[in-house]
């Protein structure tokens, strides 16, 4: 599969995502764009209603019992209503690798939302020597995924 992420858009989720790290959470958002001709084109990052902590995050809050499934519904509405569609979701690994290790948890999540979620990205972010980095990944659990970030200016071609 061909993936093409807008890099000004994953700025963006990579500046919450460092606000998030600041109060020791994860941070997660939706990922809106377009499938033609078997190409996929993430152009929107869209923030999502959750709870997280340093290791985890929930789609869900304990106070309105949201299930999972209602908010890859609601999500995949408002990506309609955008003229987009649901690609998927990335979430950040605040100071821990993003390098994806199906544990049985992964496989469970996987299958859960295989239905929801064509493209999973990663964000790995943390503090080197003073300074602050970050490194991104994209999977899909069906097939092998060729990645290329470009910017709104540069014309797709696949």
């Amino acid at each position: 599969m061909q993936a093409y992420i807008f890099r000004p858009e994953l700025a963006k989720f990579r500046r919450r995502a460092w606000k998030a790290y600041a109060k020791r959470k994860e941070y997660i958002e939706a990922m809106f764009g377009i499938i033609h001709n078997g190409v996929v084109v993430v152009s929107m990052f869209y923030p999502i209603k959750h709870e997280a902590d340093f290791g985890s995050c929930s789609f869900h809050n304990e106070d309105d019992h949201t299930r999972e499934d209602e908010v890859f519904d609601d999500l995949a509405e408002i990506a309609k209503e955008s003229g987009l569609r649901l690609i998927g979701t990335i979430h950040s690994h605040p100071g821990y690798n993003t390098c994806r290790h199906l544990s049985n948890r992964d496989v469970r999540h996987c299958i859960t939302n295989w239905q929801h979620e064509l493209l999973t990205g990663t964000m790995h972010i943390f503090k080197k020597g003073g300074r602050s980095r970050s490194q991104s990944q994209f999977t899909c659990l069906f097939e092998p995924v060729d990645v290329k970030f470009i910017t709104r200016k540069k014309k797709i071609r696949s």
